[in-house]
């Protein structure tokens, strides 16, 4: 029997408070690579929200306008740039701000991309399949190989193929 995992939260975030050029702005950041220069980690790189709760604002200041609330622990964001106590981060659709550092955590999680993801028991594509996932579906990471990941989403532990999930980088190793 295949289990269907679906989405059972109201909203990943809320729709935006205001419009900016944000897109624009952070497009040139996405593909630099470099070290934070308030934390020493590497700029791109993936953390997850850690408060159920939390806004990205327009600038790195709390004064800011609010561009997003987004509602659910666990949102996979990539950070872009560091000022201070602030992160600029944005998500697997583009969109974000600056949001404090005390709402991230070092926790990896990914998104499911795709609508009837397959989670398998191997990291092999003939292997059994435990699940299926639908798309906006947040996993926890537990490890990654070349091609694949172990994600747990909530009882379940499956290997997920990395063109199904954003939060990742296409080569990246995680033990």
């Amino acid at each position: 029997m295949i289990v269907f995992l679906k989405v059972l939260l109201s909203a990943i975030f809320i729709a935006g408070i205001t419009s900016t050029t944000y897109s624009q702005e952070t497009e040139d950041r996405k593909e630099e690579t470099s070290v934070g220069e308030v934390t020493g980690l590497a700029i791109p790189r993936y953390v997850s929200m850690k408060a159920s709760r939390g806004y990205a604002r327009k600038g790195s200041h709390r004064n800011y306008a609010v561009n997003w609330e987004f509602t659910k622990a666990g949102i996979p964001f990539r950070v872009l740039d560091e000022d201070g106590s602030w992160r600029l981060i944005e998500t697997q659709g583009g969109v974000g701000g600056w949001m404090y550092h005390a709402l991230l955590s070092g926790k990896r999680t990914v998104l499911i991309t795709n609508d009837n993801t397959p989670l398998m028991a191997l990291p092999e594509e003939n292997s059994k399949i435990l699940a299926l996932a639908e798309a906006k579906i947040i996993g926890t990471v537990l490890k990654c190989e070349l091609h694949w990941c172990e994600i747990e989403v909530k009882t379940f532990n499956g290997w997920v193929h990395k063109n199904n999930l954003w939060g990742v980088d296409p080569d990246e190793v995680i033990e």
